[in-house]
């Protein structure tokens, strides 16, 4: 009688565990493919600006913060032996290092993105060093916490130009596809993070969703703007 009552549970139990499974391998290939969109938003802006040779009313900083952002997750996936985030991330910084290099080729605040560039850097460089000695959680709770930081400030990057949409009453300066892929991304990965159970994950996923449907607010309440998509 044991034995019949003991196998089905551990049947059920193989059954829960691979149905578990599956459903974190959907959702991770499906934040995988939306995050690859979102990454690649950013691409309209770019030709545009490159084309005209100057960038005109959009700011440098979503451009700046994707790339700090992308690098930072590839150390937190490294950190935590994540190859699904070490290989999502990787494809995304060699993205957001391109778009980076293309939008400084015409932006006419150079010398300001280069120093931040050096200033970030070597930010990293004493996050990373105390990474190496903190013992146990401390250091993971660290690289978690500004990695977490960088990310919401990343969501909020378009916001920049909020001042020159409330002075023109106009949201074109916002650049409506990489806000709404935010939004789309940031829903994805809230998703996967609950599933994962990880909370660096899922704090950012959700502050980022609530301010890139602030931001698609933007162009519902200036009906008037025109929306670059291509």
């Amino acid at each position: 009688m044991a034995a019949s009552a003991f196998w089905p549970e551990q049947i059920r139990d193989l059954d829960r565990n691979l149905h578990g499974d599956i459903v974190v391998f959907v959702v991770q290939n499906v934040a995988c493919a939306i995050t690859i969109m979102t990454v690649m938003s950013p691409f309209p802006v770019v030709r545009k600006v490159t084309k005209r040779r100057t960038t005109g009313e959009y700011s440098f900083l979503p451009y700046l913060l994707n790339f700090f952002s992308s690098l930072l997750a590839l150390s937190y996936g490294v950190h935590v032996h994540n190859r699904f985030l070490i290989m999502i991330n990787t494809f995304c910084l060699m993205l957001t290092t391109t778009f980076l290099i293309l939008f400084m080729r015409v932006c006419p605040s150079k010398k300001q993105i280069r120093a931040l560039i050096a200033v970030g850097t070597a930010c990293l460089g004493v996050l990373y060093y105390y990474v190496s000695i903190l013992p146990g959680r401390k250091g993971h709770l660290l690289l978690g916490g500004v990695q977490n930081i960088v990310t919401i400030f990343c969501y909020a990057s378009p916001l920049a130009t909020l001042k020159l949409v409330i002075a023109t009453r106009s949201a074109e300066s916002l650049p409506f596809l990489l806000v709404f892929m935010s939004c789309i991304n940031g829903m994805s990965w809230l998703l996967y993070g609950l599933l994962i159970q990880d909370t660096f994950v899922q704090f950012p996923s959700l502050v980022g969703t609530t301010l890139s449907f602030f931001q698609l607010s933007l162009f519902a309440y200036f009906p008037g703007s025109k929306i670059m998509i291509l």
